[in-house]
């Protein structure tokens, strides 16, 4: 048994592994085990610069899940230690605005449902106290603000979402354009640029929007001149063309 022992190829050392067992070749990448690199590519995958679009916005719900429970469990627990009547349940509309920074509106109006459902669960747990007609008062008003806030939010994430989409489809068409187009702001600040604008300037679109389209795109000496048309196409004096 000792000498079959001796002759079997070690796992805990790369050198002694022979091309005969499979496994024990996938466990190790110059001397290190497979372990090692699973979690560095996990802590490379949750970089933020590091991470796709829809990598993003799952992290972003994880973590807006995350603290919206903590959130909400913090608050029910203290609705249970306080009185019945305490306008504890208005705090659950902290729970709601999470949503703001959700990639979706789904979010707050889960959490509204949720923030609702334990808002009526504490009007049965809590204990009385400040009497019947102030819990009759309190409760219904919380469930109306968290509904209102859950409304306001899911609003402007939809509004938002719409803006978004207008702006891809916006940023579409100036990609198949054949000829230099640019969309600046009232301060020559670049809002949107083609490719064969970029291709003007000779740099990439994300060098070029947000700065000042006059400076990136005429000679020094005719900036002032540059400058006195904007102005005229932006006041009406001069008509564009």
């Amino acid at each position: 048994i000792t000498s079959d022992l001796a002759s079997t190829p070690s796992m805990h050392d790369p050198r002694q592994a022979g091309a005969g067992s499979t496994l024990r070749n996938r466990r190790y990448d110059n001397g290190e085990p497979v372990h090692g690199e699973a979690v560095r590519w996990a802590a490379n995958r949750w970089r933020p610069d590091a991470m796709s679009d829809a990598a993003k916005a799952t992290r972003t719900r994880c973590l807006l899940t995350a603290g919206a429970l903590v959130v909400a469990a913090c608050i029910f627990l203290l609705d249970l230690r306080l009185p019945l009547g305490a306008s504890i349940p208005s705090l659950y509309v902290l729970v709601v605005l999470l949503g703001l920074w959700s990639p979706t509106p789904r979010f707050a109006a889960a959490a509204a449902v949720a923030t609702s459902l334990l808002t009526g669960l504490g009007a049965f747990l809590s204990p009385a106290g400040l009497g019947p007609w102030v819990a009759a008062v309190n409760r219904p008003a919380a469930l109306l603000l968290i509904g209102l806030s859950a409304l306001g939010v899911v609003r402007y994430k939809r509004a938002e979402r719409h803006r978004h989409e207008e702006r891809q489809q916006a940023q579409a068409y100036l990609d198949i354009a054949a000829v230099p187009i640019v969309a600046l702001d009232l301060e020559e600040r670049v809002l949107l640029i083609n490719p064969k604008g970029c291709e003007l300037v000779g740099r990439s679109a994300d060098d070029i929007v947000g700065r000042d389209w006059i400076d990136l795109s005429v000679p020094a000496d005719e900036t002032g001149r540059a400058r006195r048309l904007f102005a005229g196409f932006r006041d009406g004096s001069v008509p564009p063309g």
